[in-house]
């Protein structure tokens, strides 16, 4: 869904989630297995306004191990809308994904700036809990059930410590189009 097409984190924090599906990209090109193996292609580009980072940047910075071995270098400044982000070219037709993304509006926000930015901006991979958990709002729930997303897939995250409710939902529009 996303190899040949590239992700665009908005939220991104530290970027951990970028930096492991990098990795992992990284090891499906070499493979072989990838279209186009010699291309540069930046196939996860991260976005945070910084207000919210889960970890404190005074402690670890970029001489830390933390650091090196789980964010992601790459993650870039944006402001708090992603309207600007998102519709910048290199954007278009990448799969939105959004990881535990802070109650409040957020994540609508995104969701909404994503799909007006071009037609070809169909699938959003959303991280975190359901309606009424941790996660999002319930204008985000309400909008993705309204009728112009299908749902593809729901896949089980590893929590952290002994509760944990999140779950990854693969969504593609199937609605109207504008962009």
């Amino acid at each position: 869904m996303a190899k040949d097409r590239g992700i665009v984190e908005i939220g991104a924090g530290n970027g951990q989630w970028s930096r492991a599906l990098m990795d992992r990209y990284q090891q499906f090109v070499q493979t072989g297995r990838h279209l186009h193996p010699k291309k540069k292609f930046d196939f996860v580009l991260a976005y945070d306004d910084q207000s919210e980072l889960p970890l404190d940047q005074q402690v670890f910075t970029k001489k830390t191990k933390v650091h090196h071995e789980f964010f992601y270098d790459k993650v870039k400044r944006c402001d708090s809308n992603f309207s600007n982000t998102l519709r910048h070219w290199e954007c278009r037709g990448r799969v939105l994904l959004l990881v535990y993304p802070p109650p409040g509006k957020m994540a609508l926000d995104a969701v909404e700036q994503y799909i007006s930015a071009s037609s070809k901006n169909d699938t959003v991979i959303y991280i975190g809990e359901a309606r009424g958990g941790a996660n999002a709002n319930d204008a985000l729930f309400d909008h993705l059930e309204r009728g112009d997303w299908a749902l593809i897939s729901v896949m089980d995250v590893k929590p952290l410590g002994a509760k944990g409710y999140e779950k990854l939902y693969v969504l593609k529009r199937c609605g109207p189009t504008s962009g």
